[in-house]
């Protein structure tokens, strides 16, 4: 996957670590990034960005990202699906994963959009809420990480209001 400016967001905050570029948001292996030369080093990142990231605290250099993430790709993690419904918070809009158990989590549209993540998609936690990272795969060979949208508690209500007027009974009533 290629990489711009836009996918940083508006407040760039660039992680590098051996193995990962981030953006506190989600996390790509170094091996998935097809324009990698612009992320080698700190300052070819700097180069990309043409500017100081907002109050200069977005680049960072980390040795310890690779084994915290080792750490969760190592753990059991269950499969989600993506939904096609969304949700929209007024400043954000995310789009909702339900577990085979019913619960609900919302992941940041743009970020999903740049990872490829498309309603009828499988995503994986170990967080049966739905509150931590999510990968590509239940396996430890994963693409990416991402993790959820903060959001209101009304993510529950939508879905339900979305699922009944989706359902026959509810068009035929």
């Amino acid at each position: 996957m290629k990489l711009t400016k836009k996918s940083f967001g508006t407040d760039p905050r660039v992680y590098l670590s051996p193995t990962w570029i981030s953006n506190g948001h989600w996390a790509i292996t170094r091996s998935a990034v097809e324009n990698m030369p612009f992320f080698e080093t700190e300052a070819s990142a700097r180069a990309f960005f043409g500017r100081k990231p907002h109050n200069d605290h977005g680049f960072f250099t980390e040795k310890d990202t690779d084994s915290l993430f080792e750490t969760l790709l190592k753990s059991d993690r269950t499969a989600w699906t993506v939904t096609p419904f969304l949700h929209d918070n007024g400043a954000k809009t995310a789009r909702i994963v339900v577990s085979g158990t019913g619960a609900i989590s919302v992941l940041e549209l743009s970020y999903c959009d740049l990872l490829g993540i498309v309603p009828g998609s499988r995503v994986y936690t170990a967080d049966p809420t739905g509150q931590s990272a999510f990968t590509a795969s239940e396996l430890s060979d994963t693409m990416w990480i991402l993790m959820p949208f903060r959001t209101a508690k009304d993510v529950r209500a939508d879905l339900d209001r979305l699922v009944t007027a989706a359902s026959p009974i509810a068009q035929t009533a």
